[in-house]
C-alpha cells in the first residue's frame, strides 16, 4: 500500500507519468525517502490499533533504516544491470526538478 501510496502523491505534486519518463535521479531519491517514511509508518500504526507498542520507537527506528538500504541496494543493482543492456552504457543520471 505504502508504494503505491507514495506513487499517487508523486503523480499529483509531480505530474509523473505511469512511464517513469519524467522521473529524475532527484526525484527518485525524494521518492525513496518518502517510501522509507510511509512504509514503517503503516505498519507501526498497525501495530499501535493492535496494542502492541512496546519497543516502537526502536521498531519504527530499524525499519525505516531497513527500508531506506533495501531500496538504494535495489535500485543501485538496477542501474549496474541496465548498463548491460544492447546499445545502453551507463549514462549519468539527470538531476532536476
Amino acid at each position: 500500500m505504502a508504494p503505491y501510496a507514495v506513487y499517487g502523491v508523486a503523480q499529483g505534486i509531480y505530474g509523473l507519468r505511469a512511464s517513469l519518463t519524467n522521473l529524475t535521479a532527484k526525484r527518485l531519491l525524494v521518492l525513496m525517502l518518502a517510501y522509507s517514511i510511509e512504509s514503517p509508518l503503516l505498519h507501526h500504526l498497525w501495530f499501535f490499533l493492535r496494542g502492541e507498542t512496546q519497543n516502537i520507537a526502536n521498531r519504527l527506528f530499524a525499519m525505516f533504516v531497513g527500508d531506506r538500504l533495501g531500496t538504494l541496494i535495489v535500485l543501485y543493482t538496477m542501474k549496474g544491470l541496465l548498463a548491460f543492456l544492447p546499445g545502453r552504457g551507463i549514462a549519468p543520471l539527470r538531476d532536476g526538478t
